[in-house]
């Protein structure tokens, strides 16, 4: 009898124990929009897929556009960057210039293994291009990153 409970607890031992894990996210789309004035301003607009715990598909686009007919383009550019985060540590980036030709944008900001992204940021700057001779020769504004997070 004591043999037969002693077979039974190691038999038990031995088969396999589900690990204990947080279940996934499930997929989650957030739409985002973040626009620059200007002359030219700039537009970024799409969704954020929150595709599990660590992976958040981009799609959308970023244009340069000119709301008042009017006026004189400025001579520069502009960025679009977007930042992936787990509390206040900064897991992803991906940036970019904002193409004349190519609205169109599909990116993925994937965090390490074992990091969950909690929230993505999505930010504008102009880099604007002062004449010879000014100091500096190179202007940059950037408006406050935009936050975004998936559905509770």
């Amino acid at each position: 009898m004591l043999v037969k409970r002693l077979l039974c607890v190691l038999a038990a031992a031995l088969l396999p124990v589900p690990v204990l894990a947080s279940p996934a996210r499930a997929e989650a789309v957030v739409p985002f929009r973040v626009a620059a004035g200007g002359c030219p301003g700039a537009i970024t607009e799409g969704t954020l897929t929150w595709a599990g715990d660590e992976v958040v598909k981009v799609e959308g686009y970023a244009i340069e556009h000119t709301a008042i007919p009017s006026c004189t383009p400025e001579r520069g550019f502009h960025s679009v960057a977007f930042r992936a985060y787990d509390g206040d540590t900064q897991i992803a980036q991906q940036s970019f210039y904002v193409p004349p030709d190519r609205p169109d944008l599909s990116l993925e900001l994937a965090a390490p293994q074992g990091t969950a992204v909690d929230r993505v940021t999505v930010q504008i700057c102009q880099f604007r291009v002062r004449p010879p001779g000014s100091t500096p020769l190179l202007d940059i504004s950037c408006l406050v990153p935009a936050q975004y997070r998936p559905p509770a």
